[in-house]
């Protein structure tokens, strides 16, 4: 989803709680950078729209893929459900 929001962010860090978990930082993937695409001049560099994972969900593979038209590239993850 689009959360405007890293991390960084206490908001976002309080939705995620102990329930829920960020796909890419579980998966171990590293940064995943989604906005800006629409500035050819500026390279993204900020990670604002994430998967959110519930308990016994696992992730795998995770890319971020730019989307034509939007702002923001589009993130795709395996997920397995235990």
């Amino acid at each position: 989803g689009d959360f405007n929001a890293t991390t960084d962010h206490t908001p976002f860090r309080n939705f995620l709680g102990d329930r829920f978990r960020d796909a890419v930082q579980q998966s171990g993937h590293g940064f995943a950078f989604t906005w800006p695409t629409d500035r050819a001049w500026l390279p993204r560099f900020a990670g604002i729209d994430h998967i959110v994972v519930d308990q016994g969900m696992s992730t795998g593979q995770c890319e971020v893929v730019e989307i034509p038209g939007s702002d923001h590239a589009a993130l795709l993850a395996t997920v397995a459900v235990s």
